[in-house]
């Protein structure tokens, strides 16, 4: 098994590939991109897949170790040639416009759950 096979599968995260895995004393950088080749659009819900643009989006995922971990997730922006909408595949595993994956979401209500003021 490949470092990028063993990352993907301690990750298991849905339709992601795992191109390059950086490993630094304090972090571990996983560089990785969705597999999804269309998507529906959010407006009118024709499928699509006419690629806009791709963008990077860092997500501080659940430590590993000592080590904390960052997800550099390229993600597609779709264009729908039907109603002329633009918008951003969605992950599974992460919210819009959120810095962090759902798993770090949990990881951290829960240590604030367990804090006494």
């Amino acid at each position: 098994m490949n470092t990028n096979d063993l990352y993907s599968t301690l990750l298991d995260l849905p339709n992601i590939k795992i191109t390059e895995v950086v490993l630094s004393k304090n972090k571990i950088d996983i560089h990785c991109e969705t597999e999804t080749k269309s998507c529906k659009c959010t407006i009118c819900k024709q499928e699509t897949s006419c690629i806009h643009q791709s963008t990077t989006r860092v997500l501080r995922d659940l430590n590993m170790g000592s080590r904390e971990v960052y997800l550099h997730v390229t993600t597609r922006q779709f264009y729908c040639s039907d109603c002329h909408h633009y918008f951003h595949e969605e992950l599974p595993f992460a919210s819009p416009n959120v810095g962090h994956t759902h798993r770090q979401s949990e990881f951290m209500f829960l240590v604030t759950q367990q804090q006494s003021y």
